[in-house]
């Protein structure tokens, strides 16, 4: 997908940029790390106290 959709709301980042669905913002940190894992071509997202 190369646009937002209708729920999704811009995270503020230095990077790229990111949505994320409004309906599931409520479930992450409020500050967040993007990792990118180059082995696997994934990208993990880590907070204080957990990773998603």
């Amino acid at each position: 997908m190369s646009e937002p959709g209708a729920y999704d709301i811009p995270m503020e980042n230095e990077g790229c940029p990111f949505w994320i669905d409004k309906m599931q913002a409520i479930f992450f940190e409020e500050e967040l790390t993007l990792k990118g894992e180059e082995n696997t071509g994934t990208f993990r997202s880590d907070g204080p106290s957990q990773f998603y």
